[in-house]
Parts: structure tokens; sequence; C-alpha cells
């Protein structure tokens, strides 16, 4: 399928680096903001499908409730106020407000990414 990334922050060189490379090999597929603004951070969470917050630590965190209130779904790390403020969907019951995945490394960024695309595929 086609998956467009939109990407914002700040941190490590390394990782803005990365992020500037995947932009310029991926036109069109790959966005990014080495930075962070307050209203660019709302119209990303207004316009995307998913919010990906695979933080190691968030003591409150606030994008995963500005996308819930949007309809963005959130899969995050469950982490301090991530786990607090992100319901785990129940597709059978209908119930929950995004995904949750337990280790903050690849397979659990897979593991909480696959659950919510299958349930879009599926339910």
């Amino acid at each position: 399928g086609y998956v467009q990334v939109v990407m914002m922050g700040t941190g490590d060189e390394r990782y803005a680096r990365f992020l500037r490379d995947a932009e310029s090999q991926n036109k069109g597929r790959v966005a990014g903001y080495v930075g962070f603004t307050s209203e660019l951070e709302h119209k990303i969470l207004a316009a995307a499908d998913i919010l990906l917050m695979p933080s190691r630590y968030e003591p409150c965190g606030l994008p995963q409730m500005y996308a819930q209130r949007y309809g963005t779904v959130p899969v995050v790390h469950a982490t301090g106020g991530l786990k607090d403020s992100v319901i785990q969907y129940d597709p059978f019951q209908e119930q929950g407000t995004g995904w949750k995945f337990e280790t903050a490394d690849a397979e659990g960024i897979k593991y909480g990414l696959w659950n919510a695309l299958n349930t879009y595929k599926n339910h």
C-alpha cells in the first residue's frame, strides 16, 4: 500500500540528519521538519490517520490527547502519561481510543502499528 510519513521534532543530530536524508530520498512520501512549532504540530495531528509516539519516557504527553480530539488514532509506547491517557482498543467491543505497545523498540512499534492497521483493514 501507499504510506506517507510526516515527522517533526528536535534531538540528536544523527536523527535530524536521518530525517533530512529520508525526506530527500523519498519525495512525496516522507516529510520532515527539524524543530517544533505548536501550529505545525496541530496541523500534522489534524491531518494524520495515525500518531506514532514511541517515547521511552513521557511524564504526561499532550500530542496523544490532541490526536484523539482530531480523530487521529494514537499508537503509543505504554509508559507514563501515554499509558494512562490511551485506552487499548478492542475491535470486538468497539471500545478504546488507540493502541499501546509494551517495548520501545522495533518489535514493539511493529506490534502497535500492525494492530492499528489490521483493525482498520478488517474491522
